[in-house]
């Protein structure tokens, strides 16, 4: 399986429409920062293979910025040299699917269920696919994050991994189960569930009404206890009753309650007289604070003038200093501006001199590369030539594996037969004397011979009598019409292939085997002479001979004079002077600030300085200072008489505190009323209980008893009898699965060896053991063994990438179509374990297409291949316009022979 073309649109943080082609058939590295979208290109991959485009646990896939959006993704790839497409959106309800098998068309759940059958998962019922639903693809597919959890995914894949098994082995095994087994698990999962093994169906019931049976006995008993205790409670209760009627003790806390309500009258009383002298006393203090505060502001303000009247002497003096500094500025700056002006007009001249030099080197170097390109461009173009002469020839050659192993079975078969029917024949050898006269059959025999007899014939012999002869096999017809039928088959498979014997065919498969290697020895000579592709080449010879004419157009007809001195040294006179010029500038800025600044503080000073003159002076300013020391000293005398009178107020009060009790009334009365009601309650409970206890009395607790015991043991026998049952079917089971999977053991041989293929890139002289589930088992390294969970995670992480190219293997050569995606999954390597990662996947790309996606590019600049930037991917998409729409084909139904 081999994927062209990748198109995402409004999925996920992808806004718009991101085409991700021209992949290679091997291996194809994509870098990018974190968030670049690395891992949601490799989701877009499974999700339009693995999840239903109905689900509505799809809705979550459009970007956060167009949640109405409808995310699409759109795949290109190849099986076997036939062009597949698979278009899918997904929006609940409203998604499609579309899938295209050459100038076949499906729809909806069909095209679905064929992309399941072809590249090996389960399709799921509802919802989105979970990690049990993964099959090969979540074997292969690795997540990020996720390279150590190979165990988990080969689990899921088992099933097809070892129907791949079966078929390298020469045999099958129908999804691991026989018919024997799988009748046993339908029996078993009658009582049990399949994988915890619980109680289930009948047996699960039996459980449960044992226990609820159980239930109501423990029920029934513990109400008898409770009949016994309540039996005991309802005497301590009715003498609790009785004393309570007799002795009455809420009237006592009632009458205590009315002596402490007049206590707390007289309390608040004080209270308030206490509160009324504080707050005058409060508001007394108040008004001496502002009369106080007035007199002292008036005495600041007389100090402020005198203050501000020597600020605006000083401030006079530094504007007469920042007046003249400004002028000297000034006259700086109109200097440095006339040398500014020749030197620049210096420089002019030298950069023009600089650049006719540079368009004189850029030229000639253009012309070299024109002549370079041009020659790369002829020797590409002549090995793409011989490549579409061998692809023509090997087209022709090619032969379909499949008829040719058929045929190779049915000349086999047709030997076998043809050696069947010559032996059932029964074979009648005769000599007669002279003159007998004999009949066979009515065919007269004469003198000896031998013939052989294929049906019941009858030998005449005259004056001996007659004799019937009849073949001993009775299925001879058979034989006969299966040599028929071979021959016809063989035939058929003749005309097909184009041939007239087997050998004829072996030797044009011999011929089209060879073509094809020295197809792929071309192909390898163009990569290397067009990495990009011939049309790369060509648009490269198109862009130099552009260059070099767009150069000779720029060079001017006649060279510019020369000047004195390089072009750096008039750059830095310009510099110099611009650096005097704007210092000089700058300070002149700085000269103007400072004098507006010291002009407005200058002006602001001096407009204070009268209004607080003008304020000082007046008539009502100097009232209304008399006024306030006169209401000074009569708010101080009113505040200590008020002062005299509350310390009186508190000490009466905090006489009547120390005796008083403030909540004794309400708790009191609430103590009264808590009494009433416990003696109410008690009744209440009195009455309840002897109702209750008559009501169980009545109700046959015995006998209810008696009849739950007698069903306790009726469904513990059911019960007994079922587990019984059920753990002989699980017994059974478990041996038919140990057969079962002893046949797997022997079939383990092929992945064992290619996993260690693999490892020995990565770990020399180590060996990885796989475990009847065919997952990974033991390291072994020289002395040192250690199951895989116990590895670190590091090298769980490298053997989960390795072990998964092994399987890639297994599953190509049993003809299944292969395709590995790794999102940064080697993070926790040491540069050299990721060396031999990296030599396992380049061994691997020359047989799948692998596809890296990493956010280390410096990890994989040196594995031969181009490493596309997703950044760069997404930027071409932001200005590119989208392709117009193609017009739908005609929908053809789904056959055997397409999955």
């Amino acid at each position: 399986m081999k994927l062209t073309r990748i198109v995402l649109e409004d999925f996920k943080r992808f806004t718009g429409r991101v085409v991700v082609d021209s992949l290679a058939p091997g291996l194809n590295v994509f870098t990018g920062d974190n968030e670049a979208g690395k891992s949601t290109l490799a989701d877009a991959v499974r999700k339009v293979f693995l999840e239903r485009h109905k689900s509505s646990a799809m809705d979550g896939l459009a970007p956060w910025s167009k949640p109405t959006a409808k995310p699409q993704v759109e795949v290109s790839y190849a099986i076997d040299g036939v062009a597949h497409r698979l278009t899918k959106s997904f929006g609940g309800s409203k998604g499609t699917c579309e899938l295209h098998i050459g100038e076949r068309r499906f729809d909806g759940d069909e095209a679905e269920e064929a992309l399941a059958a072809l590249l090996g998962f389960e399709r799921p019922q509802k919802g989105a696919s979970r990690p049990e639903h993964g099959g090969i693809p979540g074997l292969l597919w690795v997540q990020q994050g996720a390279s150590q959890d190979v165990q988990a995914s080969a689990q899921h894949a088992a099933s097809h991994l070892r129907e791949a098994l079966g078929e390298l082995a020469g045999g099958t095994i129908a999804q691991g189960d026989d018919v024997l087994i799988q009748t046993v698990r339908v029996e078993m999962g009658q009582l049990v569930t399949d994988k915890q093994r619980k109680p289930f169906g009948p047996y699960a019931e039996a459980e449960t009404q044992l226990a609820e049976a159980r239930t109501q006995l423990a029920a029934l008993e513990e109400q008898e206890r409770a009949f016994n205790q309540d039996l005991e409670r309802l005497a301590t209760l009715q003498t609790d009753v009785d004393s309570q009627a007799a002795s009455k003790p809420w009237d006592a806390l009632e009458a205590r309650a009315v002596v402490a309500a007049e206590a707390a009258r007289s309390l608040a009383t004080a209270r308030t007289t206490t509160a009324q002298t504080t707050r005058e006393l409060l508001e007394a203090q108040r008004t001496a604070t502002l009369l106080n505060s007035q007199e002292q502001s008036a005495v600041e303000n007389e100090q402020a003038v005198q203050q501000l009247t020597q600020q605006l002497a000083e401030l006079q003096r530094k504007l007469d200093e920042t007046r003249s500094d400004e002028s000297t500025a000034h006259a700086e700056v109109v200097a440095l501006q006339t040398q500014n002006t020749a030197a620049t007009k210096h420089r002019t001249k030298a950069e023009a001199a600089e650049n006719y030099a540079e368009l004189v080197a850029k030229l000639d170097a253009a012309i070299s590369v024109e002549d370079q390109t041009r020659a790369a461009f002829k020797t590409a173009t002549d090995t793409a030539e011989a490549i579409r002469e061998l692809t023509v020839v090997g087209t022709f050659l090619k032969l379909n594996p499949d008829d040719l192993l058929r045929l190779r079975v049915v000349e086999s078969d047709l030997v076998l037969s043809q050696a069947q029917v010559t032996a059932a024949l029964t074979k009648l050898e005769y000599r007669l004397e002279p003159g007998v006269a004999a009949m066979l059959g009515g065919a007269p025999l004469v003198d000896h011979g031998v013939t052989s007899l294929d049906v019941p014939t009858t030998l005449a012999i005259p004056g001996v009598g007659e004799l019937t002869i009849s073949p001993g096999v009775t299925d001879l017809p058979q034989l006969r019409a299966k040599v028929a039928s071979l021959e016809d088959e063989r035939t058929r498979l003749l005309q097909a292939m184009g041939v007239a014997t087997l050998k004829e065919a072996e030797e044009k498969q011999t011929q089209c085997n060879e073509s094809a290697a020295e197809l792929k020895t071309k192909q390898v000579l163009l990569k290397s002479q067009a990495p990009t592709g011939v049309d790369a080449l060509k648009t490269a010879l198109v862009a130099a001979e552009a260059t070099v004419k767009g150069l000779r157009k720029q060079l001017p007809e006649v060279p510019p004079p020369r000047v004195e001195g390089t072009l750096a040294d008039a750059k830095a006179a310009v510099e110099l002077v611009l650096s005097k010029f704007d210092a000089a500038r700058d300070h002149e800025s700085k000269t103007v600030a400072a004098r507006a600044t010291t002009e407005g503080q200058h002006k602001q000073v001096a407009e204070s300085l009268t209004a607080k003159q003008t304020q000082l002076q007046s008539a009502e300013y100097l009232d209304k200072r008399k006024q306030t020391r006169v209401d000074l000293v009569n708010a101080n005398a009113a505040a200590a008489t008020l002062r005299d009178k509350e310390t009186e107020a508190q000490q009466a009060l905090d006489a009547l505190l120390a005796t008083a009790d403030e909540g004794a009334e309400e708790r009191l009365k609430r103590s009264a009323a808590h009494a009433r009601d416990a003696y109410q309650e008690k009744h209440t409970k009195l009455v309840q209980l002897r109702t209750r206890l008559e009501d169980v009395g009545a109700t046959g607790l015995g006998e209810q008893l008696g009849q739950t015991r007698a069903r306790i043991e009726q469904l513990q026998r059911r019960h007994d009898e079922l587990a019984r049952r059920a753990g002989a079917l699980k017994l059974l089971y478990d041996l038919l699965v140990q057969e079962r999977d002893a046949l797997v053991q022997q079939l383990r041989a092929p992945l064992t060896q290619r996993m260690n293929e693999y490892l020995r890139r990565l770990l020399p002289q180590s060996e990885l053991g796989v475990t009847e589930g065919l997952t990974l088992g033991t390291l072994v390294r020289g002395p040192d063994r250690a199951e895989f969970q116990a590895l670190s995670y590091g090298t769980r992480e490298q053997l989960g990438v390795v072990a998964r190219l092994a399987y890639a293997d297994l599953l190509k050569d049993a003809g299944r179509p292969t395709l590995l995606i790794f999102d940064d999954a080697v993070t926790h390597s040491d540069r050299t374990r990721l060396a031999g990662v990296k030599r396992a996947l380049l061994h691997a790309a020359e047989r799948h297409q692998v596809l890296v996606l990493s956010c280390h590019p410096e990890n994989w600049d040196d594995v031969g291949v181009p490493l596309r930037s997703l950044e760069d991917i997404v930027a071409v998409a932001a200005v590119s316009p989208a392709p117009p729409v193609a017009a739908p084909r005609a929908r053809v139904p789904l056959t055997e022979a397409d999955v």
